[in-house]
């Protein structure tokens, strides 16, 4: 069958021979004859002409559906925040450690209780606007998989706020463009305006002017109801443990309250926001302040170094179980990595 298949298109397409006929005619001598069913006509083009294309009929609807991956808020936060971090990494490691401080600042500005908004800045390189319109507009293309020192790898991070927010704002300033700028996204829109030059200057940039604000806008009550600044701490302390050691590096979660009269003043395009009530700094965990003893056997493995850094502490800490760490950051614990359990010997009695 397989010598039928790959013959079909030389042969059988000039030929006129069925499906069927074919089979038979290259059939083994002495084989036991099987009768088949001749495959549909589809399966027989030859060239781009006989070939069937995908078609999504609504974009933005799958692009919405493929969102709800993410299972919370702080997760969504957290692919933002990541795009910072990755716009630097390549300078970290070209001189061992950032020729500025890195500082992102995660504000969440609530009014009357509820999470209307979350602004996430830095203070990077910035983007310049075709990059910016790429971003958006080519989904699942995602630059950042053919670098191995990045984290990126389908595209579709910066689509994350359609689970939770009704809009995505995205203001930047790079060090080619003379202004920030400015596009403006709406979860059920099709089409959206191209980036435009923008009048209000980044709060929040580089001592050369760049950097980069990005505002979920319009959160969902479902979703903002649990998010506190205390939660989002917690998450960002996790997810980027590793990272966080790092000197010069500075990520702050705020809590800014607005009143209903700030809250229609500002908007989405302030400039700046009211000063926080709450100002908390993301910190690394301490491992020294558990007692007990190190156990670090670091290996190579297929030339790529495995560093381990294991403690076997002296009574149990609850969150600080043994995890997998990837680029910085954090994986799972290895309890519930289950390629990593099949060839444990004593498996979750250990882990």
């Amino acid at each position: 069958l397989g010598m039928a298949v790959g013959r079909l298109t030389r042969q059988g397409a000039a030929t006129g021979l069925g499906m069927a006929r074919l089979i038979r005619r290259t059939a083994c001598k002495g084989a036991r004859p099987v009768r088949l069913r001749p495959f549909p006509r589809w399966f027989c083009g030859e060239g781009e002409a006989g070939r069937v294309s995908l078609t999504i009929s609504n974009p933005v609807l799958l692009l919405n559906n493929v969102s709800h991956r993410y299972s919370s808020l702080s997760r969504i936060v957290l692919e933002y925040a990541d795009n910072a971090l990755d716009d630097r990494e390549h300078e970290y490691r070209e001189r061992g450690g950032y020729a500025y401080p890195l500082a992102i600042l995660v504000d969440l500005e609530t009014c009357e209780g509820a999470l209307r908004r979350i602004r996430i800045r830095d203070n990077c390189r910035g983007m310049r606007s075709g990059k910016l319109m790429r971003l958006l507009e080519h989904v699942g293309e995602s630059e950042k998989k053919f670098t191995p020192w990045l984290n990126g790898q389908f595209g579709f991070g910066v689509h994350a706020f359609r689970a939770a927010a009704d809009r995505l704002v995205v203001r930047t300033k790079h060090a080619d463009e003379s202004h920030p700028q400015e596009l403006q996204i709406s979860r059920m829109d099709t089409s959206f305006v191209p980036a435009f030059a923008s009048a209000l200057p980044l709060a929040h940039a580089s001592p050369t002017g760049t950097g980069t604000e990005v505002i979920l806008d319009g959160i969902d009550p479902d979703w903002g109801q649990d998010l506190t600044c205390e939660e989002m701490v917690r998450e960002i302390q996790h997810h980027f443990e590793r990272l966080l050691t790092r000197s010069r590096l500075s990520i702050r979660v705020r809590e800014v309250h607005l009143s209903s009269r700030e809250e229609e003043e500002e908007g989405a395009s302030a400039s700046r926001a009211p000063q926080p009530v709450r100002d908390v700094r993301c910190v690394a965990f301490n491992y020294s302040s558990i007692e007990g003893r190190d156990f670090t056997p670091n290996k190579t493995v297929q030339s790529a170094k495995l560093r381990i850094h294991l403690k076997v502490a002296d009574r149990e800490y609850e969150g600080q179980r043994a995890r997998v760490f990837l680029l910085g950051r954090r994986i799972n614990e290895i309890g519930n990595i289950l390629s990593f359990i099949r060839r444990s010997k004593h498996k979750q009695q250990l882990w």
